[in-house]
């Protein structure tokens, strides 16, 4: 990853703690091949949904534990 200037960083570092501390969502948000850049909105939309996608499949895991 390219060096960040230091007001790039303050603001990777909030996506970081907005994604629950899970910089691979971040990269993975913002390195998506698919486009040439991404608003500031759409990133963290797509953040908490990858955030939130995650953080429910480990319960969904759980449960299904249980119930074997």
């Amino acid at each position: 990853m390219r060096v960040l200037k230091e007001k790039d960083r303050i603001l990777y570092d909030k996506l970081v703690r907005l994604a629950g501390g899970n910089s691979g969502i971040v990269i993975e948000v913002l390195s998506n091949p698919h486009r040439s850049s991404v608003d500031l909105r759409t990133a963290i939309r797509e953040i908490e949904e990858l955030r939130n996608r995650q953080s429910r499949e480990p319960a969904s895991s759980i449960s299904q534990a249980a119930t074997a």
